[in-house]
């Protein structure tokens, strides 16, 4: 007999409104709407558990805490995430310092400071070029090469295995 247990937990990113944006962009997939069904928690916990998360996570009930200097209804493609960004001066200069002090070459990782890396990398998170997606579409190329730059970048990989 498999036990399923609901804990509630509170909302712990630093991108609440990221966070609530990815939410509701899923929220906002056909598959879920109207409503995303599932059998009883005895006979689906795994659908339940999916639903409960998605609909009644905690991040969703913030109150934004403080004014994002990027907000967001729902995640935008890392095509719009870029332009958006070369759009105004302090976000392309997010973007660029994160591409120089994260540096990587031939797949590598190449960054000089780690530290530099580390802050250019909390400081991107914040702009729209984090959390950005790809749908599939005639501009898929493009916007995966744009994703991976900021979400597959080997030098962030490091920086995390660092601090766990």
């Amino acid at each position: 007999m498999l036990l399923f247990i609901y804990v509630a937990v509170a909302c712990s990113t630093v991108t609440v409104t990221k966070c609530q944006a990815a939410l509701r962009t899923l929220q906002a997939f056909p598959f879920f709407r109207p409503t995303c069904l599932c059998r009883e928690p005895h006979v689906d916990p795994e659908c339940n558990s999916f639903r409960d998360f998605l609909f009644d996570h905690p991040c969703i009930f913030v109150l934004k805490k403080e004014k994002d200097p990027y907000p967001v209804d729902a995640l935008p493609t890392c095509n719009h995430a870029l332009s958006v960004c070369q759009e105004e001066r302090k976000c392309i200069k997010l973007f660029e310092d994160f591409k120089t002090n994260c540096k990587v070459r031939d797949g590598k990782c190449r960054m000089e400071d780690r530290e530099l890396c580390h802050e250019a990398w909390a400081k991107l998170r914040l702009s729209p070029m984090f959390g950005c997606i790809c749908p599939n579409n005639h501009m898929k190329r493009r916007c995966d090469r744009i994703f991976s730059m900021v979400n597959h970048n080997p030098c962030v990989g490091k920086l995390l295995a660092t601090i766990r």
